[in-house]
């Protein structure tokens, strides 16, 4: 169900600007649709409605944007039965030929002068007159024109759809002076055509939309969109469905090095639009771009489900501290006890090392508030153990893709298993010990003072990026107290890789996950689906009531990307 809530939020550093942006200012102005998709009682239905929806967005977030992006198949939703076709470079508007939908949407970029981009099902023939279906993003400009067409290559369970020979990579020139490259949802886990636009095209600002399908501990859709823009140092703008019972959320902009303009991850079900001042690459200011209280928020108690890693074949080490920076004699308030550890791991060709200095600081019964924000909310993990992990293998998706990865990382867990390292925190006890002079002391948290990770391989790593994430900052009173994680700040990290060695620097009191990722794309494999030994499955088109009952049988990840 749509909820009727447009919440503008806008990052903006000057004021009075107009959303006009032209080939010499030093920035545009951008916004990306956070969406909650109208389910209607048909394929038809279904997409009039969201179409209808679209044609308003467009309207309001034109008052402030030149560029306005859409996620993945907010259109057609669901339904895989309606295909319309997409001749390039026609103005829709003005031809009576077109898809009712398309001449919707062209007027609506036409009237509102704003570009617009959005992915649907199109269809195509063959030269042999073979019927070929595609998941498209599609770009107008100012005038309705479609500028841009993308067909989307690394398809995820999406059987009923074809694909191009090769990889299209695609981009456009718009009138404020930048090139825009695109790329759909699970692209951004491959090397084509994501980084041929990046590294041969040299292409700085990419529109990315999408329909992720969040996986704790190391893949939410924005700790994917912020280490992939990160990674790359471009600016990304990152359109997303929002439907929390399917783990769907999350959307942003981001300023590759210089971090997320603004972005949401929410915690129910809502449309919103999220808007940014972008600076052009090599044109920037240097002005501070991290003003986190500009991004505003408005969430529920959390019914966001995420899914689970299966973490068996990871290599863990858990971290516990040794020493103390004081007596028990000594002990009030506070119990603070130290760690630093320098351990090396090592897993098939992946050697990880760790250079930790770690603070705990225990608490007794007494003080134990369980009502207190940082115990209730799902993303409290200083309040548990951690662990060092180590992976050198592959993941699967759904039985049927298996991505090779190598993976160095420190992860939460709750208790002293495994299979607590993926799950959500709230309302769960925080770590307890027996003492012989005050009785039982409770974890009120662990400070990662500094973090230091080094992944050396002994295979060839096509690409590797930084997976960081912290706890939200419940303490601090000018943010939502209704929120699931946050991105880091980027001037806590130092990075830097190659195609064999990667580094990682970084520190927090709010630790929720920090790791190097590398893909080994020479390991990639597909399998029938029927042979379903795999960690994680997807299930695209499938009935509410059934996908929530297998979401509470299985832990794997569902990613219709």
């Amino acid at each position: 169900m749509m909820i009727g809530l447009y919440f503008l939020s806008c990052y903006l550093i000057t004021v009075a600007v107009s959303i006009k942006s032209r080939p010499e200012d030093v920035f545009y102005q951008a916004s990306v649709v956070e969406y909650n998709p109208f389910s209607g009682k048909d394929g038809n239905d279904t997409l009039f409605k969201n179409a209808n929806e679209y044609a308003k967005l467009i309207k309001v977030a034109a008052k402030d944007a030149d560029i306005i992006v859409f996620p993945e198949l907010g259109l057609n939703y669901d339904d895989d039965t309606i295909y319309i076709e997409i001749p390039i470079g026609i103005a829709p508007v003005d031809n009576s030929s077109s898809h009712p939908v398309l001449r919707q949407l062209s007027k609506a970029a036409k009237d509102n002068e704003v570009y617009v981009s959005f992915t649907i099902h199109e269809k195509d023939k063959s030269s042999d007159g073979k019927i070929l279906r595609y998941n498209t993003n599609v770009v107008f400009d100012r005038h309705g024109v479609i500028v841009a067409r993308y067909r989307k290559y690394n398809l995820f369970n999406e059987d009923y759809l074809n694909v191009t020979e090769v990889p299209e990579v695609v981009f456009f020139d718009s009138d404020f002076g930048v090139r825009f490259g695109m790329f759909i949802c699970f692209d951004v886990f491959y090397k084509e055509p994501a980084l041929t636009l990046v590294y041969e095209k040299n292409i700085t600002d990419i529109i990315y939309p999408s329909w992720w399908f969040s996986e704790l501990p190391s893949m939410l859709s924005v700790q994917m969109q912020f280490a992939w823009s990160y990674m790359t140092d471009t600016n990304l703008l990152a359109a997303g469905i929002n439907s929390i019972e399917r783990s769907s959320t999350g959307s942003g902009i981001y300023a590759g090095r210089k971090g997320p303009l603004v972005y949401v991850f929410s915690e129910q079900d809502e449309t919103k639009i999220l808007t940014a001042k972008v600076f052009k690459k090599g044109k920037d200011d240097g002005l501070s771009w991290n003003k986190w209280e500009l991004l505003k928020s408005s969430f529920d108690e959390s019914d966001l489900q995420l899914w689970n890693e299966d973490l068996s074949l990871y290599e863990t080490t858990l971290l516990t501290p040794v020493r103390s920076n004081g007596s028990e004699t000594d002990f009030k308030d506070n119990l603070i006890l130290t760690e630093i550890l320098n351990k090396t791991m090592c897993q098939g060709t992946l050697c990880c090392e760790f250079k930790v200095n770690m603070t705990f600081t225990y608490r007794p019964e007494a003080y134990l508030n369980m009502s207190d924000p940082s115990y209730t909310k799902n993303d409290s993990f200083y309040h548990y153990h951690y662990r060092l992990a180590v992976h050198d293998g592959e993941r699967g998706f759904y039985g049927a893709k298996f991505a090779g990865i190598q993976v160095c990382s420190i992860m939460p867990c709750l208790n002293y298993s495994l299979s607590s390292c993926s799950k959500k925190s709230g309302n769960t006890l925080p770590i307890m010990i027996e003492t012989s002079n005050y009785g039982k002391i409770y974890l009120h948290s662990t400070s990662f003072n500094s973090i230091s990770i080094k992944a050396v391989s002994k295979n060839f790593i096509d690409f590797t990026f930084p997976d960081v994430l912290v706890s939200f900052n419940h303490s601090n009173p000018k943010l939502n107290k209704k929120a699931f994680g946050s991105l880091p700040d980027v001037s806590k990290i130092k990075f830097d890789t190659n195609h064999f060695t990667s580094n990682l620097k970084f520190s927090s009191d709010r630790l929720a996950f920090a790791g190097i990722y590398s893909r080994i794309v020479s390991r990639d494999r597909e399998e029938k689906k029927h042979e379903e030994n795999s960690s994680v499955k997807c299930e695209s088109h499938i009935p509410l009531s059934i996908f929530m009952a297998l979401f509470v049988i299985f832990s794997f990840t569902k990613m219709y990307i």
